[in-house]
């Protein structure tokens, strides 16, 4: 079971500023273009990946994808995040449907998708996690499968790319700039030092060896690095965003 606290399940509140728009494609089950050109992604929520290039849609992509296209007509309000956009240019933005829903929300709680947390974009960051624990709970769309989480020694190697993984802290090295883990002596997370200020004195408490957690994030295979090569940096990488993305185990 979790040590954190289960959130209590409220409905994400529309903003009180918001802007009429009208959306004309969904690229994917996170990522629409509205009718101006602009390409919108949405915060607190990431999809599985439909991998146009490669041509094998991840487990979940199409029912992410298919259900956004189902809302095109409902999907009516924006409200850009305190960052406005992404390293591809595209907008950081929430959405919601006519009759004020979040859009974000509505995924989660049907398991369309996976919960993020990353700053300075938490505006609906606890009734987006409780959407997401809802999902879970009942099993629902991506949690349906047993695919997440995985045993980080279970990896299959080449893996990259969104992943939620569970393992035991190996090793804890400390700087003034980051602190940097090893799950199970195959995985360095590193956390800076602008999320650590984040953890209160439990969670801060937590991250020592021996502990189990689970951890989401974007996995890096740093492999061809030199310092990977000379068996300075574990190859595998995850950098973590926020204390909501570990969540620290009791058995």
């Amino acid at each position: 079971m979790f040590l954190v606290v289960t959130p209590t399940f409220a409905a994400c509140p529309t903003p009180d500023t918001v802007q009429k728009i009208r959306v004309e494609k969904a690229v994917d089950g996170d990522t629409v273009r509205l009718s101006s050109g602009q390409s919108v992604r949405l915060i607190g929520v990431n999809t599985p990946e439909m991998n146009y290039k490669q041509g094998k849609p991840e487990a979940g992509a199409l029912a992410a994808t298919q259900f956004v296209r189902s809302l095109l007509s409902d999907i009516s309000y924006i409200q850009p995040g305190i960052q406005s956009r992404d390293r591809y240019g595209r907008t950081l933005a929430h959405l919601f449907l006519h009759d004020g829903r979040s859009l974000e929300e509505v995924l989660l709680k049907r398991g369309l998708g996976y919960y993020l947390a990353i700053p300075p974009n938490l505006q609906l960051r606890d009734c987006l996690r409780a959407a997401e624990h809802e999902a879970r709970e009942h099993g629902l769309g991506v949690w349906r499968d047993g695919r997440w989480p995985q045993k980080a020694t279970d990896l299959k190697p080449g893996t990259t790319g969104f992943v939620i993984l569970r393992g035991q802290i190996t090793k804890v090295s400390r700087s003034n700039k980051a602190w940097y883990l090893e799950l199970d002596n195959r995985i360095a997370l590193k956390l800076d030092a602008d999320v650590l200020v984040l953890f209160d004195d439990s969670g801060r408490a937590h991250i020592r060896p021996k502990s189990r957690l689970e951890v989401r994030g974007w996995l890096i295979d740093r492999s061809r690095h030199s310092s990977v090569k000379k068996n300075r940096y574990k190859p595998l990488f995850i950098n973590v965003s926020h204390p909501d993305h570990l969540q620290f185990l009791t058995d």
